[in-house]
């Protein structure tokens, strides 16, 4: 690996340092920008997928940014750096396992997307998945999953892209249950994750809450950091929102908190189904805790805002007020209302 960046940076060509979080660099590697991942939790998987992409991203369209000015842009060698740095994260979602992609393809043989003429349906998902072209991925799914028999390497790609197609998620959602969860079992947490945006996006709520509830309740014993069990309840909590099921959304946020003390989106979400059982006093009390954890989410001023004002604390609502000015300006001239009153109820006392 030294080798490599000393040739490539020997030659101006442009080049990407990652190691993971806590490793500690040799001390002559130490100036040189490098960026961190983590693939402790399905969060920081992701997350870690979104900067290193974007990092790319960036070369492509600023190679100055990230090389000398005299060096020179390989695409196909930038391919090659994407593809080693997808593998070393994608590991951990099953890639390197053997597949079988020499099935015949029955049920799919109308519209068959022309990349499929020239590639395998392996090496076309690969080339969209790189390049991020996800709406040209979605029609190669349906033959990905007819040409793969074994459904836990299936599951690996399919996994992939169950928040972005219906035929990836149904097939997450019909094999998904019939594996055993091991603790920490990332794909799968990655898995319930991506099932559950996907149907949630779709408003498929109450049409899939019941496998989403067998599904919670078989991963979440398995889980043991904190941090991915929060993401994990929170997650299902949206589904039991939407149904309305408010009672059950109270008591999985309080275990949210409990989890990650710190995280203000908990406490956010806790103080609107607080809102929607009228429970007044433990709404106000779970805005402040978030407020005072420090946040600039403007739905989250927004919220306090409104009802710091209703509830006679006028300026603690203008100081956020202000605040969310700051940061969305839209949202901030849309509760105007409610500083304006408060100036007049001010005056008239």
């Amino acid at each position: 690996v030294m080798y490599e960046f000393g040739r490539r940076h020997e030659t101006g060509k442009p080049f990407i340092m990652i190691a993971e979080k806590g490793e500690e660099l040799p001390f002559d590697v130490t100036s040189i920008r490098t960026f961190f991942y983590e693939l402790k939790d399905p969060r920081s998987i992701l997350n870690s997928i979104k900067d290193i992409q974007n990092v790319v991203d960036g070369l492509l369209t600023d190679p100055d940014g990230f090389a000398p000015k005299s060096s020179g842009e390989s695409l196909s060698t930038i391919a090659t750096s994407l593809s080693r740095i997808e593998r070393k994260l994608t590991e951990v979602m099953g890639g390197n396992q053997t597949r079988n992609t020499n099935r015949q393809v029955h049920s799919v043989d109308r519209g068959k997307p022309e990349i499929l003429n020239n590639l395998s349906v392996i090496d076309a998902y690969q080339y969209y998945w790189r390049q991020k072209q996800y709406k040209q991925l979605r029609p190669v799914m349906p033959y990905l999953i007819d040409a793969i028999s074994n459904d836990e390497v299936r599951l690996s790609y399919t996994i992939t892209m169950a928040d972005e197609s219906a035929e990836c998620a149904e097939d997450v959602e019909k094999h998904i249950l019939d594996f055993d969860f091991n603790n920490d079992d990332l794909p799968y947490q990655l898995a319930f994750i991506n099932v559950s945006n996907y149907y949630y996006s779709q408003g498929l709520s109450k049409e899939k809450i019941d496998f989403l509830t067998i599904f919670y309740d078989k991963l979440y014993p398995t889980i043991t950091d904190p941090k991915a069990k929060a993401y994990v309840v929170n997650n299902m909590n949206r589904h039991l929102y939407a149904i309305r099921d408010f009672e059950q959304v109270y008591e999985r946020g309080l275990t949210a908190i409990s989890l990650v003390v710190d995280d203000p989106s908990y406490y956010y979400n806790h103080a609107l189904v607080c809102e929607k059982l009228d429970k007044q006093e433990e709404m106000l009390a779970t805005i402040d805790s978030y407020i005072n954890l420090g946040t600039e989410d403007s739905d989250h001023l927004s919220l306090a805002i409104v009802n710091y004002s209703k509830n006679g604390r006028l300026k603690e609502a203008k100081i956020l007020w202000e605040q969310l000015n700051a940061v969305n300006n839209y949202k901030a001239e849309l509760l105007l209302e409610y500083i304006n009153e408060d100036e007049s109820k001010e005056a008239e006392e």
